[in-house]
C-alpha cells in the first residue's frame, strides 16, 4: 500500500512497496539495538508463528468433518492430509501464520444452498441431475465473481451433489448449508493474511502486505508520528478499516515508549496528557 506523509525514519523508504529484505533486517535491528525486543523473543515467536496449524482442533474434532469418516477415523485422515501438504500458504507461500481454510468458502456454499432451498421449493418433483447441475452453476458462478481460481471440477461436483443431499435431507438454515463446506478435501493452509482476504466478510482485507496488528506498528516504528492525529490518518492511508479503537489500542505503544525517552510525542497531541488512574480511584 503506498501512503503519502510527511515524516518517516529516513533510514527506510515511506511506502513499504519499496522495501528489500535488507530494510526489514534493518528494521528488526534498530528495535532490538533499542531495547525494544530481544533476540530471543523474535527468535521464540518466530518459531511459534511457524509451528503447523492445530487441525486436530479446528478439523478433526469437529462433527461435520467427522460425519464423512467411520467413527474414531477421521483424526487419521486429517493428520495424512496435513503431513500431504508442502507447509505453505496457498497463495504466498510462506510458512508464518498458517491456518486450515477452506478452499470454497462456507459463505459461499450456505448462499448458494439458500438460493436452491428458495428456487427448488418442489425439489421432490425435479429432476436430479438438473438441480445439482443448477447448483454446480451457481458455485461456479460464484467463484467467478470473487476470482477464485484453482479450484477442481471434482470438488465443485462434491459440494454440489452434498448440497442437493442436504435439500433432499431438509435441510434449510444458513449454517446447515454452510456445515456442507466442511469436507477435508475443501481444505487448505492459508497464513492468517490470506485467510482474512479470501472472506467475503473482509472485502478490505487485502489493502496492506502487512496483518493489521504488525502494518499499526510497522506505522509508528517507521514513520514515527509524534501525534495521534498524525498516526491515525497514517492508519487510514494505509488501508487499515477497523473501528478507530484499534489505533487508540496501537497508540498505547507510544506512549510507553515515551516513558522510556524512546519516542516522542508532541505536547499538543490528543492522548498526550491522559492521567494514569489507579483501580481505587477509578472507582471513587
Amino acid at each position: 500500500m503506498t501512503i503519502d506523509v510527511g515524516q518517516h525514519n529516513p533510514g527506510y523508504p515511506a511506502n513499504g512497496a519499496d522495501w528489500t529484505e535488507e530494510h526489514w533486517h534493518g528494521l528488526l535491528e534498530q528495535l532490538i539495538a533499542q531495547g525494544i525486543v530481544s533476540w530471543r523473543e523474535v527468535t521464540s515467536t518466530m518459531l511459534g508463528s511457524i509451528n503447523p496449524s492445530q487441525v486436530g482442533t479446528s478439523i478433526a474434532s469437529k462433527k461435520t468433518f467427522q460425519s464423512h469418516f467411520e467413527p474414531r477415523k477421521c483424526w487419521a485422515a486429517v493428520r495424512a492430509w496435513h503431513f500431504m501438504q508442502n507447509g505453505r500458504c496457498a497463495d504466498c507461500d510462506t510458512r508464518v501464520d498458517l491456518q486450515a481454510d477452506h478452499a470454497i468458502p462456507r459463505e459461499f456454499v450456505a448462499g448458494v444452498g439458500l438460493w436452491a432451498w428458495q428456487g427448488f421449493p418442489n425439489i421432490l418433483q425435479r429432476d436430479p441431475a438438473a438441480v445439482v447441475g443448477s447448483i454446480k452453476s451457481q458455485l461456479s458462478g460464484m467463484l467467478v465473481q470473487h476470482n477464485y481460481q484453482g479450484i477442481e471440477e471434482a470438488l465443485l461436483d462434491s459440494l454440489s451433489r452434498d448440497l442437493y443431499a442436504a435439500l433432499m435431507a431438509g435441510k434449510a438454515s444458513y449454517e446447515e448449508f454452510a456445515n456442507v463446506a466442511d469436507r477435508l478435501d475443501n481444505m487448505t493452509l492459508r497464513c492468517r493474511r490470506h485467510n482474512v482476504i479470501r472472506r467475503p466478510s473482509h472485502a478490505n482485507g487485502g489493502l496492506t502486505f502487512l496483518t493489521a496488528e504488525a502494518g499499526l506498528m510497522w506505522l509508528l516504528f517507521v514513520h514515527r508520528p509524534s501525534n495521534y492525529a498524525a498516526f491515525h490518518d497514517l492508519c487510514r492511508a494505509y488501508g487499515l478499516t477497523m473501528a478507530n479503537i484499534r489505533f487508540e489500542e496501537a497508540w498505547a505503544m507510544a506512549r510507553w515508549l515515551q516513558h522510556e525517552g524512546l519516542y516522542d510525542i508532541d505536547p499538543t497531541s490528543k492522548y498526550a496528557h491522559v492521567p494514569m488512574t489507579s483501580p481505587s480511584n477509578s472507582s471513587a
